[in-house]
């Protein structure tokens, strides 16, 4: 959970009548940003210790090594799929960013015995990127807010 403060001038209450649909499209507007530029990181070899990854057995990276591949990926299908789309949803201020994929990535978000969340890791944020979106999330609102005029009509 992000929490924010909003500082609003002019008429609260014809800001107010707008405030959720600004505040859902500003997070939508930020989820595409976080898939387009922080999602990639959770593939590099350095996502396991920045995201705090469950270790993996030595045989089970010893076998990645050798194919070369990187932190949440074993064929290099999931990370195809999951950086390809994700399609934000949203009403009355509850707004989700949805991967789109097809049926075959649904072993993704198992999670067996022993085995590491791998849907928990994929989306795991580091202090920094929670102050830069919640700092995004801030601006854009604040614009969309501004922008709407006493008449409630936005600018």
């Amino acid at each position: 959970m992000i929490e924010m403060t909003c500082k609003v001038s002019g008429s609260i209450a014809v800001k107010r009548s707008k405030f959720v649909k600004i505040l859902t499209d500003s997070i939508k507007q930020v989820i595409r940003g976080w898939h387009e530029n922080a999602l990639p990181k959770h593939f590099e070899p350095s996502a396991p210790r920045r995201y705090k990854y469950k270790a993996r057995s030595r045989r089970y990276q010893q076998s990645k090594n050798r194919r070369g591949l990187q932190p949440l990926e074993y064929s290099g299908r999931s990370k195809r799929q999951l950086t390809r789309t994700i399609k934000p949803t949203g009403s009355n201020g509850l707004v989700k960013g949805k991967f789109v994929t097809d049926s075959t990535m649904r072993y993704f978000w198992m999670t067996p015995t022993g085995h590491p969340d791998k849907a928990s890791e994929l989306v795991a944020v580091t202090k920094r990127e929670t102050d830069q979106i919640r700092a995004a999330i801030e601006k854009l609102t604040a614009e969309g807010v501004n922008a709407v005029d006493d008449k409630g009509t936005i600018k």
